[in-house]
């Protein structure tokens, strides 16, 4: 993410309320984190499962 005015309609949307200049300091200091986790939240998880050892390493055992 590159953009001040997108973070800043993202942010309001969210209730987050800051004075206009810091969308710039955000950016810099966490821009390519934002961005990072814009193309996580796009990942389809619908079927994944979380992954629990002491659940399925016993029913591995039994294949």
């Amino acid at each position: 993410m590159g953009d001040p005015e997108t973070l800043r309609r993202r942010l309001r949307a969210a209730g987050v309320s800051f004075p206009d200049g810091l969308a710039e300091v955000i950016l810099l200091a966490a821009g390519p984190l934002i961005g990072a986790l814009d193309e996580l939240a796009a990942l389809d998880l619908r079927d994944a499962e979380p992954f629990c050892p002491a659940c399925r390493l016993p029913a591995d055992v039994d294949r």
